[in-house]
Protein backbone atom coordinates (compact mmCIF):
# COMPACT_ATOMS: atom_id res chain seq x y z
CA UNK A 1 0.00 0.00 0.00
CA UNK A 2 2.94 2.35 0.78
CA UNK A 3 4.49 1.69 -2.63
CA UNK A 4 1.25 2.60 -4.43
CA UNK A 5 0.80 5.91 -2.62
CA UNK A 6 3.95 7.60 -4.04
CA UNK A 7 3.07 6.39 -7.55
CA UNK A 8 -0.47 7.77 -7.22
CA UNK A 9 0.87 11.06 -5.89
CA UNK A 10 3.32 11.29 -8.80
CA UNK A 11 0.52 10.63 -11.30
CA UNK A 12 -1.68 13.28 -9.71
CA UNK A 13 1.24 15.72 -9.77
CA UNK A 14 1.78 15.05 -13.50
CA UNK A 15 -1.92 15.55 -14.25
CA UNK A 16 -1.90 18.84 -12.34
CA UNK A 17 1.16 20.04 -14.27
CA UNK A 18 -0.51 19.17 -17.61
CA UNK A 19 -3.76 20.87 -16.52
CA UNK A 20 -1.77 24.03 -15.71
CA UNK A 21 -0.48 24.07 -19.30
CA UNK A 22 -3.88 23.39 -20.93
CA UNK A 23 -7.06 25.44 -21.18
CA UNK A 24 -10.46 24.51 -22.65
CA UNK A 25 -11.66 26.29 -25.78
CA UNK A 26 -15.44 26.25 -26.25
CA UNK A 27 -15.13 27.45 -29.84
CA UNK A 28 -12.69 24.63 -30.71
CA UNK A 29 -14.34 22.15 -28.29
CA UNK A 30 -10.94 20.92 -27.13
CA UNK A 31 -8.05 21.64 -24.79
CA UNK A 32 -5.30 23.87 -26.18
CA UNK A 33 -1.84 24.60 -24.80
CA UNK A 34 -1.69 28.02 -23.20
CA UNK A 35 1.81 28.68 -24.55
CA UNK A 36 0.59 28.32 -28.17
CA UNK A 37 -2.05 31.06 -27.87
CA UNK A 38 -1.55 34.58 -29.17
CA UNK A 39 -3.09 37.63 -27.44
CA UNK A 40 -6.33 37.53 -29.49
CA UNK A 41 -6.82 33.81 -28.76
CA UNK A 42 -6.15 34.44 -25.06
CA UNK A 43 -8.77 37.25 -25.00
CA UNK A 44 -11.26 35.05 -26.86
CA UNK A 45 -10.68 32.21 -24.38
CA UNK A 46 -11.01 34.62 -21.44
CA UNK A 47 -14.35 35.91 -22.85
CA UNK A 48 -15.55 32.34 -23.39
CA UNK A 49 -14.57 31.38 -19.87
CA UNK A 50 -16.21 34.52 -18.49
CA UNK A 51 -19.40 33.80 -20.44
CA UNK A 52 -19.33 30.18 -19.22
CA UNK A 53 -18.86 31.29 -15.61
CA UNK A 54 -21.71 33.84 -15.86
CA UNK A 55 -24.01 31.21 -17.37
CA UNK A 56 -23.00 28.65 -14.75
CA UNK A 57 -23.53 31.19 -11.98
CA UNK A 58 -26.97 32.11 -13.36
CA UNK A 59 -27.92 28.44 -13.53
CA UNK A 60 -26.67 27.88 -9.98
CA UNK A 61 -28.50 30.96 -8.78
CA UNK A 62 -31.75 29.76 -10.39
CA UNK A 63 -31.28 26.29 -8.92
CA UNK A 64 -30.51 27.79 -5.53
CA UNK A 65 -33.65 29.95 -5.65
CA UNK A 66 -35.76 26.93 -6.65
CA UNK A 67 -34.21 24.89 -3.84
CA UNK A 68 -34.82 27.68 -1.33
CA UNK A 69 -38.45 27.98 -2.47
CA UNK A 70 -38.84 24.20 -2.19
CA UNK A 71 -37.36 24.19 1.32
CA UNK A 72 -39.60 27.10 2.30
CA UNK A 73 -42.66 25.25 0.95
CA UNK A 74 -41.67 22.11 2.84
CA UNK A 75 -41.14 24.09 6.03
CA UNK A 76 -44.49 25.88 5.76
CA UNK A 77 -46.48 22.72 6.48
CA UNK A 78 -44.77 21.92 9.78
CA UNK A 79 -44.65 25.60 10.73
CA UNK A 80 -48.38 25.98 10.13
CA UNK A 81 -49.07 22.84 12.15
CA UNK A 82 -46.88 24.16 14.97
CA UNK A 83 -48.65 27.54 14.91
CA UNK A 84 -52.07 25.87 14.90
CA UNK A 85 -51.01 23.59 17.76
CA UNK A 86 -49.82 26.64 19.73
CA UNK A 87 -53.15 28.37 19.15
CA UNK A 88 -55.08 25.26 20.24
CA UNK A 89 -52.85 24.90 23.30
CA UNK A 90 -53.38 28.56 24.25
CA UNK A 91 -57.14 28.18 23.77
CA UNK A 92 -57.17 25.00 25.85
CA UNK A 93 -55.14 26.71 28.56
CA UNK A 94 -57.63 29.61 28.65
CA UNK A 95 -60.51 27.12 28.85
CA UNK A 96 -58.78 25.25 31.69
CA UNK A 97 -58.25 28.50 33.61
CA UNK A 98 -61.90 29.45 33.04
CA UNK A 99 -63.09 26.03 34.23
CA UNK A 100 -60.83 26.26 37.29
CA UNK A 101 -62.30 29.67 38.17
CA UNK A 102 -65.83 28.29 37.66
CA UNK A 103 -65.04 25.25 39.82
CA UNK A 104 -63.57 27.46 42.57
CA UNK A 105 -66.67 29.67 42.44
CA UNK A 106 -68.99 26.66 42.67
CA UNK A 107 -67.01 25.25 45.60
CA UNK A 108 -67.15 28.63 47.35
CA UNK A 109 -70.91 28.85 46.80
CA UNK A 110 -71.35 25.27 48.04
CA UNK A 111 -69.26 26.00 51.15
CA UNK A 112 -71.21 29.18 51.82
CA UNK A 113 -74.48 27.30 51.33
CA UNK A 114 -73.39 24.51 53.65
CA UNK A 115 -72.63 27.14 56.30
CA UNK A 116 -75.78 29.20 55.67
CA UNK A 117 -78.13 26.23 55.10
CA UNK A 118 -78.42 25.08 58.73
CA UNK A 119 -78.94 28.68 59.88
CA UNK A 120 -81.72 29.11 57.31
CA UNK A 121 -83.32 25.84 58.43
CA UNK A 122 -83.14 26.89 62.07
CA UNK A 123 -84.70 30.26 61.21
CA UNK A 124 -87.43 28.54 59.19
CA UNK A 125 -88.14 26.14 62.13
CA UNK A 126 -88.38 29.07 64.52
CA UNK A 127 -90.81 30.86 62.19
CA UNK A 128 -92.81 27.64 61.70
CA UNK A 129 -92.97 27.01 65.44
CA UNK A 130 -93.98 30.64 66.02
CA UNK A 131 -96.65 30.31 63.32
CA UNK A 132 -97.85 27.00 64.79
CA UNK A 133 -97.94 28.56 68.28
CA UNK A 134 -99.90 31.53 66.94
CA UNK A 135 -102.26 29.10 65.18
CA UNK A 136 -102.78 27.09 68.42
CA UNK A 137 -103.45 30.28 70.33
CA UNK A 138 -105.91 31.45 67.67
CA UNK A 139 -107.62 28.04 67.66
CA UNK A 140 -107.82 28.06 71.44
CA UNK A 141 -109.17 31.61 71.43
CA UNK A 142 -111.71 30.61 68.76
CA UNK A 143 -112.79 27.61 70.89
CA UNK A 144 -113.13 29.88 73.95
CA UNK A 145 -115.17 32.39 71.97
CA UNK A 146 -117.36 29.67 70.51
CA UNK A 147 -117.95 28.22 74.00
CA UNK A 148 -118.72 31.66 75.38
CA UNK A 149 -121.19 32.30 72.59
CA UNK A 150 -122.90 28.98 73.19
CA UNK A 151 -123.18 29.75 76.92
CA UNK A 152 -124.64 33.12 76.25
CA UNK A 153 -127.34 31.60 74.03
CA UNK A 154 -128.21 28.82 76.45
Amino acid sequence: ANGAAPATEALLGSIAAIEDQLTWSNSLMQFVQQGSLNADDTCTLAREEWSFLVKTFSNLQGATEMLAASVEDRNQGPLKRIQEARKRAAKTQREVVTKMVELSSIKLLRDNESIAGPARLADAREKLEAQMQAERELQARYADLLEAQQRSFS
